[in-house]
């Protein structure tokens, strides 16, 4: 799945909130949004052969908030996101949510170097279809949480600015045999060629350990005894580039992307995923528009499709957002998003287009 749900970028405020002097948590200041509105999604369960359309009561927050310790010698901070969606149909389609939240403390060495160590927390509750009649449909719920603790570094090295983490995390699904235990990594570069254009790329990967699914030999059986454990590699670069024109700001991006990913059998996982992603957003005195576009293709090495030949995906997905201020409190959003999977695997294959509009209070 190219995409699952479209986060609403953060929405840049000042807010300064209270401070007291013989406090040594010295300055606090925080940033909110919430969001009410009304959806309609095609083939919401992401199905090739049952697709079902509905309606949908959207709400969301999100939220930042910091505080400078003991005389600004820490920072802390936590960014919040909240959303859930109502469905109204007459198929029954279960309610989605998603919850991310991270907190963290900082710290700087020297002039240039700052480290941190926080934590991370994802929970998500998703329905996806599980037709393989279309007389008889079928759907499953994913009830999914992820604890993850986090440590990173941002310093300079010559003329990059780097920024690398490491992070420890289980994902714990409510059905049973998919948990997992996770070390992931990842170091971001940024190189400024002049005052409007940045050369940015990044490497990553994870090592997974499966509690209870078995490993496979390349016909699919499973191997008695063994556990599944799973790494990948992978790689983004690209350029970024900012300008201001009179009284808006804009900012455009294209990545190119390269993932590996490895079992640690035989295989039978193995398979790659090479990824074009473009971004822009434009944002003027009570508006903001942005527009993300990512179009991936993944190759299996040993998994078939229909045809006998290597299993094989294309994907395409994009978003458009568009918000207005107002006044300096309420403000109105239409989002519009689509995505779409064409694969040579069976019940792997589908479109799906979806809009939200609604009212956002802002503090």
């Amino acid at each position: 799945m190219s995409r699952l749900l479209l986060i609403a970028a953060w929405v840049p405020l000042a807010c300064p909130w209270a401070s007291g002097e013989d406090d040594p948590f010295s300055e606090f200041s925080g940033e909110t949004s919430l969001s009410l509105g009304y959806g309609y999604a095609e083939n919401v369960l992401y199905s090739e052969l049952a697709p079902v359309d509905a309606a949908y009561l959207l709400a969301s927050f999100e939220g930042f908030f910091e505080r400078s310790l003991w005389e600004e010698a820490l920072d802390w901070n936590m960014m919040a996101f909240l959303e859930h969606r109502r469905f109204e149909s007459g198929d029954d389609v279960p309610d989605q949510t998603l919850f991310l939240l991270q907190s963290q403390i900082e710290g700087y060495v020297g002039l240039y170097s700052k480290w941190r160590l926080g934590g991370r927390y994802l929970g998500l509750e998703q329905a996806f279809d599980a037709t393989f009649d279309e007389l008889e449909r079928n759907s499953f719920l994913v009830k999914a949480k992820e604890p993850e603790l986090l440590l990173g570094w941002e310093s300079f090295l010559w003329a990059f600015e780097y920024d690398a983490e490491i992070g420890f995390s289980r994902m714990n699904f409510e059905q049973e045999g998919s948990d997992y235990e996770s070390f992931n990594w990842e170091v971001d570069f940024d190189y400024r060629i002049n005052d409007d254009l940045s050369w940015v790329s990044g490497v990553f990967g994870y090592e997974r350990d499966y509690l209870e699914r078995s490993g496979r030999d390349l016909s699919g059986a499973a191997i008695v005894g063994s556990s599944l454990q799973m790494s990948q590699l992978g790689f983004e670069t690209g350029l970024d580039f900012r300008k201001s024109f009179d009284a808006s700001e804009h900012r455009f991006s294209i990545l190119l992307g390269d993932r590996q990913r490895e079992d640690g059998q035989l295989g039978y996982y193995d398979r790659s995923r090479r990824s074009v992603e473009f971004r822009w957003q434009g944002d003027w005195e009570r508006m903001r528009l942005a527009l993300q576009a990512d179009l991936g293709a993944y190759r299996y090495d040993h998994q078939l499709g229909d045809d006998g030949s290597r299993e094989a995906t294309d994907s395409w997905a994009w978003s458009l957002e568009w918000d207005r201020d107002l006044n300096d409190r309420w403000g109105i959003f239409v989002w519009l998003n689509g995505e779409e999977e064409d694969s040579n695997a069976s019940f792997s294959s589908y479109e799906s287009r979806g809009v939200s509009m609604g009212l956002r209070w802002l503090k």
